[in-house]
């Protein structure tokens, strides 16, 4: 289910809308390195109507959920993971979308809410130094003026997986994102997204 609200910020600007998808929060098991990305799905697939344990998600993917392979050998394979259980998705053309890629990312991302579609997407966190990235989030809503065009007063609602409360972030440079040396949000504040968006980001449609 879709909510959407409309919120008037001031006399100045014009209406913000808001569209929340119906996402329960959850929280992660944080053994074996952290249930992040199997958390995310098991978040998706009650959205869906389906109740997927994270440990299934693991054992599907054999081994821990990341969003892309980390070398050629790996036999991990988060693609196939969302085939075997019945989702169909999206992916972030980074390939073929110009740099920089934050803003053109951010639309991505607030049409795939706005279309129902939630988001995982990946943080660097505070005190952590992964140079690909620290967390798997799932992003579940967003407030907006224009679908079509980048607004860094756009917001995006997400959980961090280990609070059960919403993080509203505004989609700004200077907010949301961050590089590796320059992040300073840890995981209570929702990180910060690579502002060089050469990463993987999927939007999962629906379970087959």
């Amino acid at each position: 289910m879709i909510n959407t609200v409309e919120e008037e910020k001031n006399s100045e600007t014009s209406v913000q809308r808001t569209v929340l998808l119906d996402i329960p929060a959850r929280l992660q098991w944080e053994n074996g390195h952290g249930y992040c990305g199997e958390t995310a799905i098991q978040s998706f697939g009650l959205y869906y109507g389906a109740w997927i344990s994270q440990k299934l998600v693991r054992s599907i993917n054999n081994g821990e959920y990341l969003l892309r392979k980390v070398s050629k050998d790996d036999h991990r394979n988060p693609t196939h993971t969302l085939s075997v259980l019945h989702f169909t998705y999206d992916e972030w053309d980074l390939e073929n979308s110009p740099q920089p890629q934050f803003h053109d990312y951010c639309c991505w991302m607030k049409r795939s809410i706005i279309r129902g579609h939630p988001v995982m997407f990946v943080v660097y966190l505070l005190y952590m130094h992964d140079e690909d990235y620290d967390h798997i989030m799932p992003a579940i809503g967003v407030r907006f003026r224009d679908e079509n065009q980048y607004d860094p007063d756009d917001v995006l609602i997400y959980y961090n997986l280990y609070h059960l409360r919403q993080i509203e972030r505004k989609m700004s440079e200077n907010d949301l994102a961050a590089t590796r040396k320059t992040c300073r949000k840890h995981c209570g504040e929702g990180g910060c997204i690579p502002l060089n968006v050469s990463k993987l980001f999927r939007n999962v449609d629906r379970l087959q």
